[in-house]
């Protein structure tokens, strides 16, 4: 009898083991596909160091091709610091391969938070927005 409870409580083990191994790489799977995006504008909202940064972002054929800023309030060293963003994100397809720029940090990150939010929408999700610095 021990060895055949031996036996069960192993291949319950196995089991349990192998459907884990299953859902880390479905995620990981699916944490390295990128999602497919809706075609059309959409509006994203970040918190930057003066206020509220709000861009568009246009996709089309899934990918972004273009963004705009719609409002912020940053300062005039910082500016430049929205659209290289947004730069980086139509050049690299990817909001995680954005990197902030030295000395617009906050708005650098404000901007990065308005795409993320932006292409939460474009992927049928909702956008969370968060409180100012």
């Amino acid at each position: 009898m021990k060895k055949r409870g031996l036996i069960t409580a192993s291949a319950v083990f196995l089991a349990v083991s192998a459907a884990a191994i299953v859902a880390g790489i479905a995620k990981t799977h699916a944490d390295s596909v990128p999602a497919l995006l809706i075609d059309g504008r959409w509006e994203g909202t970040g918190a930057g160091l003066n206020g509220p940064i709000t861009i568009s972002l246009t996709v089309k054929d899934g990918s972004v091709v273009e963004g705009a800023v719609l409002s912020e309030d940053e300062t005039d060293f910082a500016k430049p610091a929205i659209q290289d963003s947004i730069a980086q994100l139509i050049k690299t397809g990817s909001v995680k391969k954005v990197d902030t720029v030295s000395g617009a940090t906050f708005t650098s990150k404000g901007t990065i938070e308005a795409m993320k939010n932006a292409l939460a929408l474009a992927n049928g999700g909702k956008a969370e927005p968060k409180k100012a610095y």
